[in-house]
C-alpha cells in the first residue's frame, strides 16, 4: 500500500532554484502568500466596483508573480518547457500550447458567467488551471486564488471576515424563512468562530494555507437542502455525487431498521424493495433521468437482487440462529447500499460530458 507521502502530487519544476536554505524558501513563501492573498482582494474589489469582470491570462499570471516573486525565476511568466506532477499520472500540455489552453479557460468563463453559479466556475478554474499546469511552480496555489477571485466576483463580495450586524439580520431572516444556510469560514480564527442563526454541523471551516474546499461546501449542501437537494444537483452537476452518496446512505438505513423489526419471514420484502425503488427514482432525478423506462435497468436489478439477498440472508441465519435481526439489518443494509452505488455508477457513466471551449473534456 502507498505512502502517505508517495500520493502527494507536487510539480516538479525543470529550473534552477532561487532560495537552496528550506527555512528561507519557506518564510518567502509565506510573505508571498499575503501579497498574492491583498492582490487577489484589490482584483476583487475592482470588479465589484466596476460591476464587470473578465477573466484574463494577465491576472493569473500577476497573481501567480505576487506568490513566486524572489523564489521563481519564472514567476508571473508560462514555463518555458515541460513539468511533471510527482505522484499522478497526468501529464500536463506542452509549453507550446499553456497561453492557447489558459485563454480558451478565460473564454470559458466570460461565455458562461451569466448561466453559471459561482460555485460551478470556481470549480471549473481550480480545476482546469491544474489540468492545463501553466507554471513551473506554483499552480495550486495560484488556482486556489483565481478560482477564490472567481466565486467572490460572481457572488459580488469578498468571502471571509467577521460577520456585521448586517451579516448577521440577513442570517435571521433566513433562518425565520427556513431558507437552507450553509457557511465557509475562512482564516486563522476559523476553527473557534461561531456563527449566529447557522448550526454548527453547516459550518465549512478553512483554515490558514488550506485550498477552498468545494467537495467539503457540497456535502454540506446536500446535508442541508433535504429533499429538495435531488432537483437542485439535477442543475447542479457539482452536488450529484454528494447528494447520490446521501440518498444511498439514508435508504440503506431505513431498509436496515426494517429488517431488523420485522420479524415474519418474508413479510420485509415488499417493504425493502419499494425503499429500493424509491432510492433509484430519487437517485435518477439527481442525475436528469425522470421517466420509468430510463429507469428500468435498475428496477430490474432491485427485484432481482432483493432475491437474492433474501437468499444469503436466510444462509446466514443457519449458521447465526442468535441475533437474527442483526444479521438481517446487516445484508438489508449492505444489499441496498450495493444496489445504490451500483445504479450511482451507471447513471453517473451515461451522463453526456460538457465540454469546454477547444473540445476539451470538463471531466
Amino acid at each position: 500500500m502507498p505512502s502517505e507521502e508517495s500520493e502527494q502530487r507536487h510539480s516538479r519544476a525543470l529550473e534552477p532554484q532561487l532560495i537552496l536554505d528550506p527555512q528561507a524558501k519557506a518564510e518567502a513563501e509565506v510573505r508571498n502568500g499575503l501579497r498574492q492573498y491583498d492582490a487577489a482582494l484589490g482584483a476583487i474589489q475592482q470588479a465589484i466596483d466596476r460591476r464587470a469582470f473578465k477573466l484574463r491570462p494577465s491576472l493569473i499570471q500577476a497573481l501567480h508573480r505576487e506568490a513566486l516573486i524572489g523564489i521563481s525565476s519564472f514567476a508571473g511568466n508560462w514555463r518555458p518547457a515541460g513539468v511533471a506532477i510527482e505522484g499522478s499520472h497526468h501529464i500536463p500540455v506542452g509549453a507550446h500550447m499553456v497561453a492557447e489552453f489558459v485563454e480558451d479557460m478565460c473564454d470559458y468563463v466570460s461565455e458562461k458567467w451569466e448561466n453559471r453559479t459561482a460555485i460551478h466556475l470556481a470549480a471549473y478554474v481550480m480545476w482546469r488551471l491544474n489540468w492545463i499546469h501553466p507554471f513551473a511552480d506554483g499552480n495550486g496555489r495560484t488556482s486556489r486564488m483565481v478560482s477564490y477571485v472567481v466565486m467572490s466576483i460572481k457572488v459580488g463580495a469578498v468571502l471571509g471576515g467577521t460577520p456585521t450586524a448586517e451579516d448577521e439580520q440577513a442570517l435571521k431572516r433566513a433562518r425565520k424563512a427556513r431558507v437552507p444556510i450553509v457557511a465557509v469560514v475562512t482564516g486563522p480564527a476559523s476553527r473557534d468562530l461561531s456563527l449566529p442563526f447557522v448550526l454548527a454541523t453547516d459550518v465549512v471551516r478553512v483554515g490558514a494555507g488550506e485550498g477552498f474546499p468545494i467537495v467539503e461546501i457540497a456535502e454540506a449542501m446536500a446535508e442541508r437542502l433535504g429533499d429538495d437537494a435531488a432537483s437542485v444537483a439535477a442543475r447542479l452537476p457539482v452536488l450529484r455525487g454528494p447528494v447520490s452518496e446521501q440518498i444511498v446512505r439514508s435508504f440503506s438505513r431505513k431498509n436496515a431498521v426494517v429488517a431488523a423489526v420485522v420479524f415474519i419471514p418474508g413479510a420485509d420484502l415488499p417493504a425493502l424493495t419499494v425503499n429500493q425503488i424509491r432510492m433509484l427514482v430519487r437517485l435518477g432525478r439527481v442525475h436528469g433521468r425522470s421517466s420509468g423506462r430510463e429507469l428500468y435497468p435498475e428496477a430490474v436489478m432491485t427485484v432481482g437482487a432483493g432475491l437474492g439477498f433474501r437468499t444469503v440472508a436466510r444462509a446466514l441465519l443457519d449458521f447465526v440462529p442468535v441475533a437474527g435481526w442483526a444479521v438481517k439489518s446487516t445484508v438489508a443494509y449492505t444489499g441496498t447500499r450495493a444496489l445504490g452505488q451500483a445504479a450511482v455508477w451507471r447513471l453517473g457513466s451515461d451522463v453526456e460530458v460538457e465540454r469546454s471551449p477547444g473540445g476539451h473534456d470538463e471531466s
